[in-house]
């Protein structure tokens, strides 16, 4: 009887041990996965809003539109939004 329950104690405790040892090494595993896909997913996306602002600035300096603001962040997921500097003076 003493037996037994020793048994089960030990069976209990080294089936959390092995639990908590899969648990990390299956985070570990999910972060690196996660991050390598969205570096994957989103790159080619970066670089491409990336060109578009770069365009969209060349053409608007080649056409010297001087009553336009353009706001651009660093980060390419941000939007370029363009406005209209003498139609808000207007409003």
């Amino acid at each position: 009887m003493i037996e037994k329950k020793v048994l089960r104690q030990k069976l209990i405790k080294r089936t959390l041990y092995t639990l908590a040892i899969f648990l990390v090494i299956f985070l570990c595993l999910d972060f690196i996965i996660y991050q390598r896909l969205s570096h994957i997913l989103y790159n080619d996306v970066d670089n491409g809003i990336s060109d578009a602002m770069e365009i969209l600035k060349d053409t608007l300096r080649d056409k010297k539109i001087n009553n336009y603001i353009i706001n651009i962040k660093t980060n390419p997921r941000v939007i370029c939004v363009i406005r209209n500097s003498s139609r808000r003076d207007n409003e």
